[in-house]
């Protein structure tokens, strides 16, 4: 039986009901900025710094008085050694870190519409 090694960071975010929210949708408008690919992505950061394979985000679980947003991070053996820096990439609001300002992340300040439709619980 084929056995593989598993190296998976799992952040988990409290955050209001949204059930009432079902025609906005907001955990798939925010799930679609955190797990965005591409260039200035978090993912493309955590892979040039040799961090990460594979990032997915989105809605956890939803209940009538609470809800979770999760982001699921596929470490490579760097980033499991640095998983600090990579909570704090993942998890930063503005989507930059002062170790790697010359790689700007999709800036979260222009997604103020995800912020607004929903408030994430500290």
């Amino acid at each position: 039986m084929p056995v593989s090694e598993v190296r998976t960071l799992e952040m988990h975010f409290p955050i209001r009901e949204i059930e009432t929210l079902y025609q906005s949708k907001p955990t798939r408008y925010i799930s679609h900025l955190v797990g965005h690919e591409g260039f200035g992505s978090i993912l493309q950061l955590l892979k040039d710094l040799g961090y990460a394979n594979e990032l997915s985000a989105g809605e956890m679980k939803s209940c009538s008085d609470w809800s979770s947003f999760g982001i699921s991070i596929d470490l490579t053996d760097e980033g499991l050694e640095s998983v600090e820096d990579v909570v704090v990439i993942a998890g930063r609001k503005d989507g930059y870190t002062t170790k790697h300002r010359q790689s700007p992340l999709v800036p979260f300040d222009s997604c103020q519409r995800g912020a607004q439709l929903i408030t994430l619980v500290h």
